[in-house]
């Protein structure tokens, strides 16, 4: 009671919040501090100057990978200690995904400094930390599918860089990040926390999204233009 007393006397100023995605919005209006402030949803903006495709044959060749290998990429920081990023449930669609036998695939995963030399068999290889985007950007441009299991994200900057570069993304349901894929135009929206509709998610976007890197990349251009989004954010403020 007295952190929540605290917490109220210290946000009696807030007149305004904003929220990065439908689902921050709709916890917001659940709280008894924020609920009736003015709120709301405007997406955070990234450098669409930068975050663009690059040539796939190209990014494949960097990375050694083989024209017929689809790749399924994974990334979240330090994703083996923190939960909430899903890797144990991609682990397991990984696991549906070889036994289907439908896929030569490759998984890269980065963002994990520890070793995954458990997970050979599933062909995964973990490029570890990147504090360098633009091998991030070769990587989701080599991408043929991006997946982000996290079962709690407020917005979601893995799948605003990934789509921006032209890779359709899977995620789940009742996350912030819902508000970046739209089912079966970007990427896929699995059942929240299904293993099995995650797994079809991913088969999804390599059958369905092949070669779709520039429309994906043009969607969410316009969907997240910058100028507007930077609009919406001195609108909301000074008015």
């Amino acid at each position: 009671r007295y952190i929540w007393n605290l917490k109220k006397n210290n946000f009696t100023n807030v007149k305004k919040i904003i929220c990065t995605s439908e689902w921050m919005y709709n916890k917001v209006k659940l709280s008894k501090l924020f609920k009736d402030k003015e709120i709301k949803v405007i997406p955070l903006p990234i450098d669409q100057n930068f975050w663009k495709p690059v040539d796939k044959k190209l990014t494949k060749d960097f990375f050694n990978i083989k024209d017929n290998e689809k790749i399924i990429v994974y990334g979240a920081d330090n994703f083996i200690k923190n939960k909430r990023k899903g890797f144990e449930i991609f682990i397991e669609a990984i696991k549906r995904l070889k036994n289907k036998n439908s896929f030569n695939f490759r998984v890269i995963t980065f963002g994990e400094t520890k070793s995954l030399s458990n997970y050979e068999y599933l062909k995964i290889e973990n490029l570890g930390y990147i504090n360098d985007e633009y091998t991030k950007k070769l990587i989701y441009s080599a991408a043929d599918v991006t997946v982000i299991p996290s079962n709690i994200e407020a917005f979601g900057l893995v799948a605003q860089e990934a789509t921006h570069c032209g890779s359709p993304c899977v995620v789940f349901n009742n996350t912030g990040l819902t508000s970046i894929i739209e089912n079966k135009k970007n990427g896929y929206i699995a059942n929240y926390n299904s293993t099995e509709d995650l797994t079809n998610g991913i088969i999804w976007c390599l059958e369905k999204m092949n070669n779709k890197n520039e429309i994906i990349s043009n969607y969410v251009k316009i969907k997240f233009n910058t100028d507007k989004i930077i609009k919406s954010y001195l609108d909301f403020l000074s008015s």
